[in-house]
């Protein structure tokens, strides 16, 4: 760490000690003032410097958490994360955290207080996934700590609550024949088909357009997602990362249904006319812009009620189309490839209980290349 003096008045001196940067980029600075020669200013920064390095704060103001929670959530949670995330965030601070934790001076903020503020939680009956939550307050000390605001984290010391995993509930095949049956003719027959063949999200799915099809090569890219998030409505940003955005390959099954919605949506076109906004959207509303995902959960509620499979969600239809892949005896790792995800393991995580064949014949497998290579125990036959 780094510091500098320069003469304020007659005998007061400026202190400057350099932080960490922001998450703009921006060089934070302390800036302290006292009184005296500049010997002793150039003491009195020596000082401070040592004993940032021992670990103490710097943070010499009457600021209280509430106050670094606002400047958090403004200079980092809203260029780091994105829209629906960082609104997830603000409502967890208002509903759990600032209630607890708001009035404490930062610098004061001990461990016991983010305890106390757990066990707060925990006693409103609060589910334990919803416990964990809380736990974005250690995200915010962490960044405190970051800029120099603090020397340690006070809730580094708190055990998350373990949240058991939860099995996922896929659609077998003759449930997602039924709901598929189910939206014949309605405006979202194309749509609920196309993220069945797909297992593509909800929002990369509301998101698509035409200029991401490649009918030539087979190949859809999905490179953008839209969201509702509270009072600000519509977001739309490119998808998380790298996996997501990777292309998938088509079968001529679902070029031929994409083929044929274009037909009917072209045609929609024609009949709307000018009150037609076109924003080249796959999947749009009646008008050409984006349809409300909320909405598309909810129509699809309804057919799923038609169809008798109540009890799914349409995320289902990714897992559908997971179960389907599994079924088929395909390798995770081209399974993990068709869903976008990050890694394997995500894959194996989340679907590995719909795969109790895979260490069975993992085992029988080997049995065989070691007899064939003539390694038997002498207790085998």
């Amino acid at each position: 760490m780094k510091g500098s003096i320069r003469k304020r008045g007659a005998s007061s001196w400026e202190l400057t000690i350099d932080l960490a940067y922001d998450a703009q980029g921006r060089r934070q600075r302390k800036f302290v003032t006292v009184r005296g020669t500049k010997r002793q200013g150039n003491a009195k920064l020596r000082e401070f410097l040592a004993e940032h390095d021992k670990g103490k704060p710097l943070e010499t103001s009457n600021r209280m958490v509430r106050q670094f929670i606002a400047r958090w959530l403004q200079e980092y949670v809203a260029v780091q994360v994105k829209a629906s995330t960082a609104t997830h965030y603000e409502q967890t601070m208002r509903s759990h955290i600032l209630p607890a934790l708001g009035e404490i001076p930062l610098a004061k903020l001990q461990p016991q207080d983010t305890s106390a503020m757990l066990g707060a939680a925990r006693q409103k009956g609060l589910a334990d996934s919803t416990v964990r939550l809380v736990y974005i307050i250690n995200e915010a000390l962490n960044c405190a700590v970051k800029w120099g605001i603090l020397y340690r984290n006070p809730a580094t010391l708190l055990d998350p609550p373990r949240v058991p995993r939860h099995s996922i509930k896929a659609m077998d095949l003759e449930q997602a024949r039924a709901f598929l049956a189910a939206t014949k003719g309605s405006p979202y027959e194309a749509l609920f088909h196309f993220i069945a063949y797909t297992g593509c999200r909800r929002g990369e799915a509301l998101a698509l357009r035409w200029q991401d099809i490649d009918m030539q090569n087979g190949l859809i890219s999905f490179v953008q997602n839209v969201y509702r998030v509270g009072r600000r409505g519509l977001i739309v940003q490119p998808v998380k990362t790298n996996a997501s955005a990777a292309s998938l390959d088509m079968d001529e099954e679902l070029a031929s249904l994409l083929r044929a919605h274009r037909i009917q949506q072209l045609e929609h076109r024609l009949r709307v006319g000018d009150a037609y906004d076109d924003h080249d959207l796959v999947f749009s509303n009646d008008l050409g812009g984006y349809r409300d995902p909320p909405s598309v959960s909810q129509a699809f509620a309804r057919f799923a009620r038609r169809a008798g499979v109540e009890g799914f969600t349409l995320h289902g239809l990714r897992h559908f189309r997971a179960a389907v892949l599994i079924k088929a005896g395909l390798h995770p790792k081209i399974i993990q490839e068709r869903l976008r995800h990050d890694n394997i393991g995500i894959t194996l995580d989340i679907y590995g209980h719909l795969m109790p064949g895979l260490q069975k014949e993992a085992a029988k497998a080997f049995t065989a290349i070691m007899r064939e290579a003539g390694v038997v125990h002498s207790g085998t036959s």
